[in-house]
């Protein structure tokens, strides 16, 4: 191995890393020199390497990614290959060698690498750092699909580090990579909870949303469970129509939130602590409220002390309990209509106490 050919680095420094500003910000030139680094370690794994090859594949690798994400690995190969300045630098071979290496970096490539040089810049190229692919994937989100939401967009995320970290994900490395298979582990265990994934895209991304938050909290807490006048329905699509209702009429996003929440405590394994703790005393207040007391207690006696406190609580706690009722009289309604039957067999006490 020789050290890097000193005019070559002044070349790529003066020249070519400037260019790299035209693209988003998860493949500017932060990542390439992380990339340059890791590849410049790898390199040692191998006999016989010109790190002056591998310098330059690390240097061009992504440079196209602004014009065209999908293909960027070729045309990134051919404003290599066709550079004029580099002819200098580097024999017909080396650079047949360089221009292949940079077309086989992309995790997604199914083909291995065709040369020691591809190895290293796939496996360099691969993130070890959760908090880099979630910003990663953030901002190309934000230039291609500016049209999502935020829930949108944390399942965009998860399909898309699913797919590429996951248990049968298509990112390899290629080299002996210790930090890469502890960021697969990492990422596998973070993909089990849905809830803490999109939380954790909304923290490293300076986006935390408590409505968001809360509505994924609640997906995770009604997990398997359905409606009792319809089986067919999930029950979380209750929840979610209450805090869209909410939100609907401009209301704080705290009260949003608690819409969300409101049957956690009353229909899952989660405690008004746990919602203390995840979103603190104003949510939980609010939650609270909205829930009925110990469920050993009779129908009877449970009705009754929600419709007394219901007279003297705040206005913002009336609210979630408000949405509650008219979202439970909406589906009824609609099953009304589809069967044009007053059917109250869901319930308990049937139609004249339910009233």
């Amino acid at each position: 191995m020789t050290d890097i050919n000193i005019q070559l680095k002044k070349y790529i420094f003066d020249e070519i890393f400037p260019l790299y500003e035209r693209n988003d910000s998860g493949h500017q030139i932060d990542h390439i020199q992380y990339v340059i680094n890791r590849s410049l370690e790898f390199a040692f794994q191998f006999k016989d390497i010109n790190l002056n090859m591998v310098y330059a594949v690390a240097c061009f690798h992504d440079l196209a990614h602004y014009i065209d994400k999908d293909r960027h690995e070729v045309l990134s190969a051919e404003l290599f290959y066709n550079n004029a300045k580099i002819k200098e630098f580097f024999t017909d071979e080396q650079r047949v060698i360089i221009k292949e290496a940079i077309e086989d970096h992309r995790a997604s490539l199914e083909s291995i690498p065709r040369s020691c040089y591809g190895k290293i810049i796939s496996s360099a190229d691969r993130n070890v750092n959760i908090t880099s692919s979630l910003k990663r994937v953030h901002a190309y989100t934000i230039k291609h699909y500016p049209e999502l939401d935020l829930d949108e967009m944390i399942h965009r995320a998860y399909q898309y580090i699913n797919r590429k970290f996951g248990e049968n994900g298509y990112a390899k490395s290629y080299c002996v990579n210790l930090e890469f298979e502890d960021f697969k582990k990492n990422v596998k265990e973070l993909l089990l909870d849905y809830y803490k994934f999109g939380v954790k895209y909304m923290e490293v991304n300076h986006i935390m949303d408590v409505k968001e938050k809360a509505k994924l909290f609640a997906i995770k807490a009604h997990m398997g469970q359905v409606r009792k006048s319809e089986a067919d329905k999930p029950m979380i699509m209750h929840p979610i129509a209450v805090g869209y209702m909410l939100e609907s009429f401009g209301y704080d996003n705290a009260v949003v939130a608690a819409g969300y929440l409101h049957d956690v405590v009353k229909d899952t394994q989660y405690t008004i602590d746990d919602i203390r703790k995840e979103f603190g005393e104003d949510i939980a207040s609010l939650v609270y409220d909205a829930s009925e007391p110990d469920k050993s207690l009779s129908w009877e006696v449970r009705k009754k002390y929600t419709i007394d406190k219901v007279k003297n609580l705040p206005f913002r706690n009336k609210l979630i309990i408000c949405a509650d009722k008219i979202n439970n009289l909406e589906d009824l309604y609609l099953i009304f209509e589809k069967s044009g039957k007053r059917n109250f067999s869901a319930f308990k006490r049937g139609e004249e106490l339910q009233r």
